[in-house]
């Protein structure tokens, strides 16, 4: 996957959700998100991505 791409993921019970793919790792990550730190191994055959979730239109 490249980057600025749409992908749609299952948050759970929910449909797919659309999401902005931003990044792709072939090595191990580590982020911290809301003060928690998360990491995620990836290599080149299991890469890890992160993704921003697409804000939902207002009417």
């Amino acid at each position: 996957m490249k980057g600025s791409q749409t992908v749609y993921y299952q948050c759970g019970a929910s449909s797919d959700v659309p999401a902005d793919l931003s990044d792709s790792f072939t090595s191990d990550v580590r982020r911290t998100i809301n003060g928690a730190e998360t990491v995620r191994k990836a290599s080149q055959e299991e890469p890890a991505y992160l993704i921003e979730q697409v804000e939902a239109a207002s009417n």
